[in-house]
């Protein structure tokens, strides 16, 4: 039920970082008009490198939890063939 809440809260801040980026670039554009269209354009392309930092930083966090689940579910697979590898096997073997 942990890893659920975390998989919750890591899409919620993707999604705010995504939000954060395109906003950003709105309000640094529309106020960087003052100065030219050019300044403005450079200003929205900042806004967006910055929050896009915070996108990338969030999809790392999920692959990383997507990675970690993988592999969880390889080690008890891995523990399950062990376990009847390690049994006696009912079967006796004779030499023909």
């Amino acid at each position: 039920m942990r890893q659920k809440y975390l998989e919750i809260l890591i899409s919620f801040c993707l999604g705010v970082s995504w939000a954060l980026s395109f906003g950003l670039a709105a309000y640094l554009f529309s106020h960087g008009l003052q100065a030219g269209f050019f300044t403005a354009f450079v200003l929205a392309l900042v806004g967006l490198a910055f929050g896009f930092l915070f996108v990338a930083f969030f999809e790392g966090l999920s692959m990383l939890q997507d990675i970690l689940l993988e592999k969880k579910e390889q080690t008890r697979l891995l523990r399950e063939m062990l376990s009847k590898l390690k049994k006696p096997s009912d079967e006796k073997i004779s030499d023909h």
